[in-house]
């Protein structure tokens, strides 16, 4: 099952890069890219907690079957669209049909984890979806931006489509030796007991809501663990910027297929520092560690906007993505330490929604900003005598400069977020708790 999930995720991978990479080529605007991407993100994010809830109430098997099967429409619909001459709308609307049906999959899949293994198996198996899940953007890019040199888009696109069958195949295959949503029994044992799931098998519909607004309360109430989570949200506004600006930015003075390499190549400074923190741990104190990690983050992403060499791209794209397992595990680490067991679930539902949200944003607002404003602003100084003064990454070839530029100030940002922290927030109350989760006794 794993198998197929790391297939599929590989041809998901091409398809978004390829896409991206394409409606970007045809437009000339960053704002095209940034909305496929969009698309593609917003409604798994948004169905996510219906999507969860499904896979509690229904069988996961057939639900992962069904997400991955159906979300093939999406595909065959733009490639039907490309034969004949499709549009930039077209492409959204086929993406954003694979996105809705790609959302049943991922809560079903991880869900099955606890159907199939025992408990000391979890750990590995979480290591095994990491790594699927990473493949996206380890092999994908590298993988999309050679075949995009040799073959047309529909072609990359129909290999997508040949993978989701491959997997859907394989899912029917194992899915007899896939209990039918036996975790709920599994954790009878433990923090959940068999009477919570009757309840919510009982439950009314209302529950549900009554269950989540609960959630959001207690989330409000714990002020300090509200503002690690607009933190994360800015974290994840600060990534969104950099991917979506990243490949219109080399776009403009190399190829897709060096595109693919960079991107590709700066994901694996997060592997590497996942593996170092699975090797080694990571100890508190933990905001110390996540104000130095977001403040190099942001110099390593403003060198990323000043770059127009492959080797420099890499260093400081490796290096930006290297920081980021390390500030997650620190975000983590401290939010779980001051949240209660019997209200982790929704609360962990709210936070992965709530600090996704920096995704959201930064997908929306990049392209449009870069193309409307940042670029324009540029030209129109180069034209004045100002250009004299400009520092000289301004100064070579208009077309990139809003991306570029909007990546810089993004780096610039985060480092004085870092820096702001330290200074206006208080989170020591965090920290205490956090030291009593590393040191139990």
């Amino acid at each position: 099952l794993w198998f197929g999930q790391l297939i599929s995720s590989v041809g998901t991978g091409m398809s978004a890069f390829a896409l991206g990479i394409y409606v970007y080529q045809k437009t000339g605007l960053a704002t095209s890219s940034t909305l496929i991407t969009l698309v593609a993100f917003l409604p798994s994010l948004l169905l996510s907690p219906l999507a969860g809830v499904l896979a509690d109430r229904h069988d996961r098997r057939l639900l992962m079957i069904a997400g991955d099967g159906l979300s093939a429409i999406g595909l065959l619909y733009i490639i039907f669209s490309l034969k004949h001459g499709g549009n930039f709308w077209q492409i959204a609307l086929g993406v954003g049909i694979s996105s809705v049906f790609s959302s049943l999959l991922e809560p079903s899949y991880r869900a099955s984890v606890t159907d199939m293994l025992k408990k000391e198996d979890y750990a590995r198996a979480n290591g095994l979806l990491q790594l699927a899940g990473s493949a996206r953007f380890l092999i994908s890019p590298i993988a999309a931006g050679f075949l995009m040199s040799l073959v047309p888009l529909w072609v990359l696109l129909l290999f997508d489509v040949a993978t989701i069958f491959l997997t859907v195949s394989i899912t029917f295959l194992v899915a007899g030796n896939i209990p039918k949503n036996q975790g709920q029994e599994k954790s009878s044992d433990g923090l959940i007991s068999r009477d919570f799931w009757k309840e919510k098998e009982a439950g009314s519909g209302s529950s549900l809501w009554k269950e989540l607004w609960e959630g959001i309360s207690v989330l409000h109430s714990l002020r300090e663990v509200f503002v690690l989570v607009l933190l994360c949200s800015l974290l994840t506004f600060f990534i969104g910027i950099l991917q979506t600006m990243a490949a219109p930015m080399i776009l403009a003075f190399s190829t897709q297929k060096t595109v693919g390499i960079i991107l590709s190549a700066s994901a694996l400074g997060m592997l590497f520092a996942s593996a170092a923190i699975s090797a080694f741990s990571l100890k508190g104190p933990y905001l110390p560690k996540l104000r130095t990690c977001l403040f190099f983050a942001g110099l390593f992403m403003a060198g990323f906007g000043l770059q127009q060499h492959t080797a420099g791209l890499l260093l400081f794209g490796m290096a930006f993505f290297a920081m980021m397992p390390l500030a997650n595990t620190c975000l983590d680490v401290l939010v779980r330490s001051n949240i209660e067991n019997r209200f982790q679930g929704r609360l962990w539902g709210l936070v992965g929604i709530l600090s996704q949200l920096g995704y959201v944003a930064a997908y929306g607002i990049a392209g449009p900003f870069s193309d409307w404003v940042l670029t324009p602003l540029l030209l129109n100084l180069r034209k004045t005598r100002g250009a004299l003064f400009l520092p000289g990454f301004l100064t070579r070839g208009w077309s990139w400069q809003g991306p570029a530029l909007l990546i810089f100030l993004s780096g610039l940002s985060l480092s004085l977020l870092s820096l702001w922290m330290k200074k206006h927030v208080s989170l020591a109350l965090l920290e205490e708790a956090a030291k009593k989760s590393d040191d139990p006794g």
